[in-house]
C-alpha cells in the first residue's frame, strides 16, 4: 500500500512541476509550432501578427525584395531581402533576444528566412502565414 501511495504521490508532484519550460516560453504559445532541423519557429495568422504588432516590442521583418517592399509593406517593417547573399551576415548584427514577426508575399520566403533566423540563434521568430497578400486580403493597412 505504501508503494502505491508513494507512486501516486510521485505522479502528482511531477505533474504539478509542469514540463520544465520557463515563463518566457509561454509567449511562444501563439501560432502553430514548426519544428525544423535548425530550430522551432511559429506560423501565425494575420490576426495574431496584428495583435503582436499592436502590443508592441516586436521587430517586423519584410524579407521580400526592395522593389516589393517599396510597393507596399506593413507599417513599421524593416526590409531584409532573404534572397540577398548578405542576408545571413546582416541578421547577425541584429538583437537575437527580440521578437521577430517575419513576412513575405505568400509565406514561403518568410518560412525560409525564419529557419535562417533560428539557425543563427534568434529565439522568438513568428512567420505570418499567407504573407502580405493575406494581410491585405484580411483588411490590414499597408504603407
Amino acid at each position: 500500500m505504501k508503494k502505491i501511495l508513494l507512486a501516486s504521490l510521485s505522479v502528482v508532484i511531477l505533474a504539478s512541476c509542469g514540463n520544465g519550460e520557463n515563463a518566457d516560453s509561454q509567449e511562444e504559445n501563439v501560432g502553430t509550432e514548426v519544428v525544423t532541423s535548425v530550430g522551432t519557429f511559429y506560423n501565425i495568422s494575420t490576426a495574431e501578427a496584428a495583435n503582436m504588432i499592436e502590443e508592441g516590442d516586436v521587430v517586423i521583418m519584410d524579407v521580400r525584395s526592395l522593389d516589393e517592399f517599396e510597393s507596399g509593406h506593413i507599417i513599421g517593417a524593416m526590409n531584409q531581402d532573404v534572397r540577398n547573399e548578405d542576408f545571413t551576415e546582416s541578421i547577425k548584427k541584429m538583437d537575437k533576444s527580440k521578437t521577430y514577426v517575419v513576412y513575405c508575399h505568400s509565406g514561403r520566403r518568410s518560412a525560409h528566412a525564419s529557419e535562417i533566423l533560428k539557425d543563427n540563434g534568434f529565439t522568438k521568430v513568428y512567420n505570418v502565414q499567407g504573407g502580405i497578400s493575406a494581410w491585405q486580403q484580411d483588411g490590414y493597412e499597408v504603407q
